[in-house]
């Protein structure tokens, strides 16, 4: 699915701040086999539909989402999200036939709605957004997230009661709001929004006080019990300006210290009311990453994390017994 140009690349402005975030994007299949992508094209004759959002190319890159019939044979909907600068779609979940999309963008007039938690551009090199859309693609309410500083929103997710959860990163002082776990300072974020996208339920921010944040964030989850889980990774790797040294870790994690380019995995109590449990995992000495898409959780809270280990010819990944290698 794509046009003349680059689709499903992602080099806009301000909006590749990790190493990998180039190939961002993410996939989703309902319960009747019908695929949803969310990604980005630089193609101004990429494949719209009538109805949707945009038919129009906005800017130097947009954000794009569409759906394909369970046997491909269809393009349902398709839209371009943007507006006049770089935007790029990285998260997209299904509920109840209600379309939720996550990302970044550098556009000031990105098509929030009046009367959404922040539909003004809040400041910054960048800002997250969240958009709701109808069956046909069409934005039913859309807001900015983040601060007046760098912001992107990779992922979101759903609770039982179908207020959305985003996890992102800021590089300024993210508010923390309700009776949450937070860490001063962290620059990694976790906001709770309502349905219709008009009010912040509760928000936390979690990290070391590093000014360039911790973790490039690969997946993202709100369990059966509300309980939420992130993963990523840092590490110095080109265009990698985080590491994992000084992240809050429990006392029965898994591994308790970090060389610094580990993974890193972290989960909260019922509405990030307390911190559960936090580890990394890794090799020591080695440069463990991904380069870039996206991993998952399942709703039983088990995470399925890509990984490029073993760089330089190491052993030093752990594995268990039995595995294939």
């Amino acid at each position: 699915v794509g046009g003349a140009s680059n689709d499903g690349l992602n080099t806009g402005s301000a909006l590749t701040h990790n190493y990998g975030d180039e190939a961002r994007g993410e996939v989703f299949i309902d319960d009747s086999n019908r695929v949803y992508v969310a990604s980005c094209t630089q193609s101004v004759n990429f494949p719209t539909t009538s109805g949707s959002q945009e038919q129009t190319f906005q800017g130097v890159q947009d954000g794009c989402a569409f759906s394909l019939s369970s046997d491909f044979s269809q393009l349902t909907w398709s839209t371009y999200l943007g507006g006049s600068a770089s935007d790029a779609a990285y998260s997209i979940k299904v509920n109840e036939n209600i379309i939720q999309i996550a990302g970044g963008t550098t556009s000031q007039n990105f098509p929030t709605t009046s009367g959404s938690l922040h539909p003004d551009y809040l400041g910054g090199v960048s800002d997250g957004f969240v958009a709701v859309l109808d069956t046909t693609g069409s934005i039913s309410d859309a807001t900015f997230i983040g601060t007046d500083q760098y912001d992107q929103v990779f992922f979101l997710d759903n609770d039982s009661e179908g207020n959305i959860f985003c996890v992102g990163q800021t590089g300024g002082n993210y508010p923390v709001t309700g009776n949450v776990y937070s860490n001063v300072n962290g620059k990694q974020f976790i906001q709770k929004l309502s349905p219709e996208l008009n009010a912040s339920l509760l928000s936390t921010k979690f990290g070391s006080s590093s000014a360039e944040g911790d973790i490039s964030i690969t997946a993202f989850l709100v369990d059966k019990c509300n309980h939420v889980y992130v993963a990523g990774w840092g590490g110095n790797l080109p265009g990698q300006s985080g590491n994992t040294f000084g992240l809050p870790v429990t006392p029965d994690a898994y591994q308790l210290t970090t060389d610094g380019t580990d993974f890193y995995f972290i989960v909260f109590g019922f509405n990030l009311n307390e911190l559960l449990y936090a580890t990394y995992f890794g090799g020591n000495g080695v440069q463990e990453h991904v380069d870039g898409g996206t991993s998952r959780f399942d709703k039983n809270g088990a995470i399925y994390e890509a990984v490029c280990a073993g760089c330089g010819g190491s052993d030093l990944f752990p594995t268990t017994s039995g595995a294939w290698s």
